[in-house]
């Protein structure tokens, strides 16, 4: 595994979001150590960001409960800035990711699960055999979409953590058939099953683990792997 390489997957292992998620904000902002006059570096952006994605980083691990040498990562940070020789082989740096990167998918893992076993004995939560957990917000009528359907709907994405990853709020419905010309579902197990539940006017809060929506590859950059989803869906129409 190149330098490169170990550096990005740093940084992904991290999940480095300083401008939204930073755990502190100009309001709380404190002062870094004084100094005397004489040695005080002048006050520059590079010296709030660089602290800024140093405070983000630690807070990413923290929360994942992962274990970590401080002194190890300042030195293996201050090594790559100035392209120093590796203090360690880049076989050993890298079987260390790996671990790394499964001991961070495990964590994830338990935290969604321990959430899915706790929301599941909340009053107004139904638990479907599939582990699809639901809870009727606004009751509607009619009969309900079969597979073979296209619905319309109005929806509300977020984590466990609260952060939307995508909504309709402010633009058109999505339409959708639940299944496609291929025979493949047209959009996540966890929906095809629910819609096929409800009735037009329906409006629900899904709570859908993740062997039913991602699994443990995630999407892309806003769906972390192992995640389980909560969607506000509201079924408008059946076309």
């Amino acid at each position: 595994m190149t330098s490169s390489r170990l550096v990005a997957l740093f940084l992904l292992l991290a999940t480095c979001t300083v401008v939204a998620t930073s755990p502190w904000s100009a309001a709380q902002e404190e002062e870094l150590p004084s100094r005397s006059p004489a040695s005080r570096p002048p006050e520059t952006d590079a010296r709030h960001y660089s602290y800024a994605i140093g405070l983000d980083i630690g807070a990413s691990f923290g929360n994942d409960q992962i274990e970590l040498d401080v002194e190890s990562l300042v030195a293996g940070l201050k090594d790559g800035l100035k392209r120093a020789e590796p203090r360690y082989s880049r076989e050993m740096c890298g079987v260390a990711m790996q671990r790394l990167a499964r001991e961070r998918m495990e964590v994830l893992k338990k935290r969604n699960q321990a959430f899915l076993a706790e929301n599941g004995k909340a009053n107004g939560i139904e638990v479907t055999k599939s582990g699809l957990q639901y809870q009727v917000l606004e009751s509607g009528k009619g009969s309900s979409p079969k597979a073979t359907d296209t619905v319309k709907v109005h929806y509300q994405g977020s984590l466990i953590d609260g952060s939307v990853f995508d909504s309709s709020a402010g633009g058109p419905p999505a339409e959708f058939a639940l299944t496609r010309p291929d025979g493949r579902p047209g959009v996540i197990s966890g929906w095809v099953e629910a819609l096929q539940m409800m009735k037009p006017g329906d409006r629900w809060r899904l709570f859908i683990p993740a062997d039913i929506a991602y699994g443990e590859q995630g999407f892309g950059e806003v769906i972390p792997p192992h995640s389980t989803l909560i969607f506000e869906l509201e079924l408008l129409d059946i076309l």
